[in-house]
């Protein structure tokens, strides 16, 4: 309820009418106490976001270049038509990522990180591969010797030699010179690992080492770390917003925005598009979309005087002008000689209804206001018109072409019931 001494405020604020083409404007109702509402603010109106997405000729695909945020005029993804890039979707993998973790190696060697190679869609298995520093030199007691029972070759199973130790002559190197290597002594031929990249085996009694080949884990991988005793990088997951989050795990990065961690080390998300069907929307802690309220003020048109000051109540709502304005003053009301009802007034209604008010049973006018907001935050031209919501309002959703064929019908259906013999008469006479 306006208060009696705001009726003649003089405000000095001015309202923003010109607002970027993915927002709308917003004008909030005046603070507790005072007569004056704050600026209204352009707030981002995701409808407006699908006009802006372009169409893409056959071959291509769309592709989101850029994420929108909440910003007016930065409030709506950014897309580009593009070549298509390997898809995955419909793809039948023999394996996934977790099986095989599941698969044993021998005593000596561990199973690296399977991965999914860059260009693919389906996981390999990176295979066993030897323990770091998991061989010891063959060596025995003094005065026996080694014998050994089986070569090792640097492969899972066999990452080291097999001995044992007998009596007799001092240690001899069989084929060749022994090699000496950080503090100990290898025979020829023989291999072992410094560490878990690098191999070494002696010839000729020089140790000869190289480092270990790893593929390249996937290009656009986020989160690429080495495990603890492994050697090899490979892609753990996902880093956005600061944060890790392993493949195929995820998450909800706000109330309306949705995202999960590819087997690529690439997050992908989604932001749910809201759809509100009134002026006045009230967001909800914890939901997306804002639900709609009873509005308590009312927000007219940029090109409009504003109404901020009109005390009247009226059952049938406010007149509009030429321009399609809501002027101060009611729209006529038919009273009936049966009904005795309570007129609105500032002393039993706090509210200010631009579309009137709702009816009881006894179709007298009650303090709730009538939910059909105007159209002129709606853009599209409908060839059929406007569909209808439950409340037989008018919404921003264009009728399909069955709604003029089923009106068609019902015409034939009467011009045959009622004059057979001048059915194309009348057909052209109404549609011509």
């Amino acid at each position: 309820m306006w208060p009696e001494n705001c009726l003649k405020a003089k405000c000095d604020k001015v309202y923003l009418h010109k607002c970027p083409e993915d927002s709308r404007l917003v004008i909030p109702a005046p603070p507790e106490g005072e007569c004056c509402a704050p600026p209204g603010e352009c707030h981002c109106d995701v409808q407006k976001c699908y006009s802006l997405v372009p169409l893409c000729e056959k071959g291509l695909e769309r592709v989101r270049v850029k994420e929108g945020s909440n910003e007016p005029g930065h409030c709506c993804d950014i897309f580009e038509c593009k070549q298509p890039e390997l898809r995955c979707e419909n793809v039948h993998c023999d394996h996934h990522l977790t099986d095989f973790e599941d698969m044993e190696c021998p005593e000596d060697s561990v199973r690296a990180a399977s991965y999914v190679p860059t260009g693919a869609c389906c996981p390999i298995d990176s295979g066993c591969r030897c323990r770091a520093s998991i061989c010891m030199p063959a060596s025995c007691p003094e005065g026996q010797k080694v014998k050994i029972l089986q070569k090792g070759d640097g492969t899972p199973g066999r990452c080291c030699d097999r001995f044992t130790c007998e009596p007799g002559d001092e240690l001899r190197s069989v084929g060749g010179k022994r090699c000496p290597y950080n503090g100990e002594t290898y025979d020829d031929g023989e291999q072992w690992h410094t560490n878990s990249c690098e191999l070494c085996k002696c010839k000729g009694g020089i140790a000869l080492c190289s480092r270990m080949t790893c593929p390249n884990p996937p290009s656009h991988c986020t989160w690429v770390a080495i495990p603890e005793n492994e050697c090899c990088p490979i892609c753990l997951g996902c880093q956005a917003d600061g944060e890790k989050h392993k493949r195929n795990e995820t998450w909800q990065k706000d109330d309306c925005t949705s995202c999960s961690c590819g087997p690529d080390g690439v997050h992908y998300c989604q932001r749910h598009m809201c759809q509100v069907e009134c002026d006045n929307p009230k967001k909800i802690p914890g939901q997306c979309c804002p639900v709609c309220d009873e509005p308590i003020i009312i927000v007219n048109p940029a090109i409009c005087p504003s109404l901020e000051h009109c005390p009247l109540r009226c059952e049938n709502g406010l007149i509009r002008d030429s321009q399609g304005c809501f002027q101060c003053k009611c729209a006529p009301v038919q009273k009936l000689a049966s009904t005795n009802c309570q007129e609105l007034s500032d002393v039993n209604c706090d509210k200010i209804c631009a579309h009137g008010y709702l009816r009881d049973d006894k179709s007298c006018a009650v303090c709730k206001c009538a939910k059909c907001p105007p159209l002129h935050q709606c853009y599209k031209h409908c060839l059929y018109g406007f569909e209808n919501n439950n409340n037989g309002c008018p919404v921003c959703k264009c009728r399909g072409y069955l709604y003029l064929f089923i009106k068609f019908s019902i015409l034939i259906d009467k011009l045959i019931f009622h004059s057979p013999q001048n059915i194309l008469h009348n057909i052209f006479i109404n549609h011509s």
